[in-house]
C-alpha cells in the first residue's frame, strides 16, 4: 500500500515502530520498504536528513 504522507508523519510512524532511535539512513530505508511515500526522490536519506534537522533547529526536544 503506497501512502501519501508528510515526510515528518513517515519519521515519526517509523520510530514509533521501531520503539528505539535509528539512523535517517534506516529511517529513509523503512519509509521506502512500507511504501509510506509516493514520491521520495532521488535521495530520500537526505530528505529525512533535512527534515529532522530542520525539526530539531525549530522544536528543539519536542523534535522525533
Amino acid at each position: 500500500m503506497v501512502g501519501d504522507m508528510p515526510w515528518r508523519r513517515a519519521i515519526e510512524s517509523v520510530l514509533r515502530e521501531a520503539r528505539t532511535s535509528l539512523h535517517y539512513k534506516e529511517i529513509a530505508e523503512q519509509i521506502v520498504s512500507q511504501e509510506l511515500r509516493r514520491n521520495v526522490g532521488a535521495t530520500p536519506a537526505a530528505t529525512v536528513s533535512a527534515t529532522l534537522t530542520t525539526s530539531i533547529n525549530k522544536d528543539g526536544d519536542r523534535s522525533p
